[in-house]
C-alpha cells in the first residue's frame, strides 16, 4: 500500500480507463494497457472516450 500512496502523492495516476479499466497515467493522452486514445474532462480531469463530449462523472 505504501507504493500506492507514493504515487498518488505524485498527482500522476488518476483514475482507470474506461475502455478497460487499468490505471490511466495523465500524462498521456492514451491507455498504456489498450492503446486506446483518451481524452479528459476539462472540469473533474477524469478520462473520457473521444466520442463522448460530456463527462460521465461531473456532466461538464
Amino acid at each position: 500500500m505504501k507504493a500506492e500512496g507514493s504515487e498518488a502523492s505524485k498527482g500522476k495516476r488518476c483514475c482507470a480507463c474506461p475502455f478497460c479499466d487499468a490505471p490511466v497515467e495523465v500524462i498521456y493522452p492514451f491507455c498504456r494497457e489498450c492503446g486506446r486514445e483518451l481524452n479528459y474532462c476539462k472540469k473533474c480531469g477524469k478520462p473520457i472516450p473521444p466520442t463522448k463530449e460530456i463527462c460521465d462523472e461531473c456532466s461538464a
